[in-house]
């Protein structure tokens, strides 16, 4: 997922229908726009909560605003609660109300009695009304609190990737330094670098944005990016590097003295998912022995004639997989999934490419630096 500039607020919000888009963002952005009005009048006292809600769109990095998103996800809601309830309301409106009736009253003759089909119809009419009407409040509701929280969990998922490859990010960084390449031209080999290192490369093609697309100065879009990044440690290595910058220091000294202290965190915490991963290692070892013990146990008394062959197949086609299963999930949900694929490949037209002899030579050369300074935390680590 490559970084998307957030739209503009000009006075039409919904002015970018006519570029060429999916079907799917065509029908998003139009019950935006059919929803809009109803935002408003909802949210026109609550520009804390909007603001809230901007803020995590951006961490997640969404492209659109506020206003069209919650819009969206009202109308999403509205409409989805609203056929569930009149689909509801069609099926249990024989079953609560009289209007089964109207067939044997049309079945008589009797204009009299004809008479109590308006009321029938009425009753069924505002049964299903009160179901689809509750329908549209609880879909609302729904939508907007799934709107509200699905910004938050991307943002989640963005910070632990950043700071897993944070460390990598700034290995690379010392290296083009260290072989003379300038502050502005790393930060945009790493933006362009977003297949090796993910969202940190995001992060990176957001500050490249405002460079290039609102002309502020390296500082201010440092700035910027710091005052927006999901990761706490991205925005303290930025404001660092915004310091030393301001104060003249000499970059690739930063940077090397960043990847020491990155590398001893790294190491610490692979010491902790180690000691965690031998916990997890002797549980396991328990969990499936006790099942192989009871296959032994039952297949004694099976011999005997004192059980049959149901726990047998009990224990081996369901305890047996269900405990493989449940270590699976454990292993999955406590260790972090691996982020960045870690290898450097050189594009056809790179900008930097023209201060270089050789480009394929010079990511071979940074590739092996960094290779280098791993296998040596790592020897240090073993």
């Amino acid at each position: 997922m490559s970084y998307i500039p957030p739209n503009q607020k000009e006075e039409d919000e919904f002015s970018y229908l006519d570029e060429e888009s999916s079907f799917t963002d065509t029908v998003y952005h139009t019950i935006a726009q059919a929803f809009y009005p109803f935002f408003t009048i909802l949210f026109n006292n609550r520009q804390e909560f909007i603001k809230r809600v901007e803020q995590s769109l951006i961490k997640a990095n969404r492209s659109e605003t506020a206003e069209v998103y919650l819009s969206a996800y009202l109308g999403i809601g509205v409409l989805s609660g609203g056929l569930c309830g009149f689909a509801y309301g069609l099926l249990l409106t024989p079953q609560y109300t009289d209007v089964l009736v109207i067939s044997e009253l049309f079945s008589r003759s009797s204009t009299y009695e004809l008479i109590w089909v308006v009321p029938l119809l009425l009753e069924a009419l505002l049964f299903i009304a009160l179901l689809s009407g509750g329908g549209v409040i609880v879909g609302g509701l729904f939508a907007l609190s799934i709107a509200v929280l699905l910004p938050r969990q991307t943002v989640k998922k963005r910070k632990t990737e950043i700071e897993i490859l944070l460390p990598d990010a700034v290995a690379f960084m010392y290296c083009l330094s260290a072989g003379g390449m300038s502050r502005v031209d790393i930060i945009r080999v790493l933006a362009t670098s977003e297949e090796t290192y993910g969202e940190v490369s995001i992060e990176f093609q957001r500050l490249v944005h405002y460079m290039d697309s609102f002309s502020e100065d390296f500082h201010t879009a440092i700035s910027e990016v710091a005052e927006t990044t999901p990761s706490e440690t991205l925005r303290e290595f930025l404001n660092d590097t915004l310091s030393v910058i301001t104060s003249g220091g000499r970059m690739d000294s930063f940077l090397e003295s960043q990847f020491n202290t990155y590398m001893a965190e790294v190491e610490q915490t692979q010491k902790t998912e180690l000691d965690r991963l031998e916990l997890i290692n002797e549980m396991y070892i328990t969990m499936t022995l006790m099942p192989v013990m009871g296959l032994v146990l039952i297949a004694f008394a099976g011999a005997l004639g004192v059980v049959g062959i149901g726990p047998l197949l009990l224990v081996t086609y369901g305890v047996v997989p269900a405990t493989q299963l449940v270590a699976l999930i454990i292993i999955s949900t406590i260790f972090h999934a691996s982020y960045g694929s870690g290898r450097l490949s050189p594009d056809e037209e790179d900008s930097f490419s023209q201060s270089t002899t050789n480009r394929n030579e010079f990511f071979q050369q940074v590739s092996q630096k960094i290779s280098n300074l791993r296998v040596k935390y790592s020897t240090k680590f073993m």
